[in-house]
């Protein structure tokens, strides 16, 4: 947790929550905003960002993703897309089930011969197992002994 330069406490890489942009936009609109013209009344804006203990950017930046669809939660993150096809993650999961220790490069060099997958890096493949959870079981995770388990 930390504490921004207006004083509220949030949490680093953590988005404002739906509560508090629901909470702007509606004062906003309380205040005389209009949505279908993008209004703001002078000095609103400043004034809340005071309320709401965040940078007038961010207040700025709410209300006009609001203005463009009509809704207060987050958009989506868009990142650069896998090249690793739904066959292609399955196949890997396959892979780890049969064999939990079989590493990245095995399974690149499995994928490559048994299907029709293009050329993908090791590290993709380990990123896809990590987010996709395709590991087999338990045994390919890390055990985690007290002192009382050893003894």
């Amino acid at each position: 947790m930390a504490v921004n330069k207006y004083g509220r406490i949030y949490q680093t890489g953590a988005a404002l929550s739906v509560k508090y942009r629901t909470l702007i936009i509606n004062d906003i609109i309380d205040s005389g905003g209009n949505a279908a013209s993008a209004f703001v009344p002078y000095r609103l804006l400043s004034s809340l960002a005071t309320k709401f203990s965040v940078n007038i950017t961010t207040v700025k930046n709410i209300w006009v993703k609001y203005c463009e669809d009509g809704n207060a939660s987050r958009r989506k993150g868009t990142g650069r897309p896998s090249k690793l096809r739904d066959e292609d993650l399955e196949y890997i999961k396959f892979l780890k089930m049969e064999n939990p220790s079989c590493t990245a490069k095995e399974i690149k060099s499995k994928l490559l011969e048994n299907t029709t997958a293009v050329e993908v890096h090791t590290s993709a493949i380990s990123r896809a197992i990590r987010i996709h959870r395709l590991v087999g079981d338990d045994r390919t995770r890390k055990r985690h002994h007290t002192s009382k388990d050893r003894y």
